[in-house]
């Protein structure tokens, strides 16, 4: 039950539209009272994210045995507010597997991605009673950056949390660490031994 993490293609998009709709609801609507909910229905019918990762950044899924369990989308900042040059547009796992590191591994690929491209810092803004969000963005590194509210699409007010460094997010790219442990085993003679037993498993 390997994990794998790849770009998106059109065949993939059915997939995450529903995949979106589910998350998106698990997330919010226990979270926002009905002004807030409707604000953000507006805000989801005129997202652009698909679209502008899609030709400008990065969408990328999370697998497992074939199933889609996760997706990130990513690319320019769209908002100066953000207080960063890239930003995170959008990502979600499926909420019977949160805390297993699959959003740890999507956002650590979509930071690689970004820094190979030249953007030294990245953003995410998160409705400020999300606070297993905050605290995920948080536990990765970000900082707190600004607050935007009132004016914005979803009427909620929101949290721009910012990694200064896209290469601080990017270590936790899994796959960049898998590289650099077989080239490390290779260069010491330890390749012959094949990979550890536990390195697929304890995500």
């Amino acid at each position: 039950m390997t994990l794998i993490i790849r770009r998106a293609d059109e065949r993939d998009m059915a997939d995450i539209a529903s995949f979106y709709d589910v998350s998106w609801r698990e997330t919010y609507l226990g979270l926002m009272d009905d002004g807030e909910l409707r604000g953000l229905h507006q805000a989801r019918a005129e997202c652009d994210w698909l679209e502008t990762s899609a030709r400008d950044g990065a969408l990328l899924i999370a697998e497992r045995d074939g199933a889609l369990i996760g997706f990130g989308a990513c690319g320019p900042a769209r908002d100066a507010a953000l207080g960063a040059a890239g930003e995170v547009y959008a990502i979600y796992v499926a909420q019977r597997l949160r805390y297993r590191g699959i959003g740890t591994a999507l956002m650590g690929r979509m930071a690689r991605g970004l820094a190979r491209r030249g953007i030294s810092d990245i953003g995410l803004w998160v409705f400020h009673r999300n606070v297993a969000a905050v605290v995920f963005a948080r536990a990765l590194g970000a900082g707190v950056g600004g607050i935007r509210s009132g004016d914005t699409p979803t009427r909620a007010t929101e949290l721009a949390l910012v990694w200064p460094q896209a290469e601080d997010l990017a270590l936790f790219d899994d796959e960049e660490h898998d590289r650099g442990s077989r080239r490390a085993r290779h260069d010491s003679g330890l390749e012959r031994f094949g990979p550890h037993p536990c390195l697929t498993s304890c995500k």
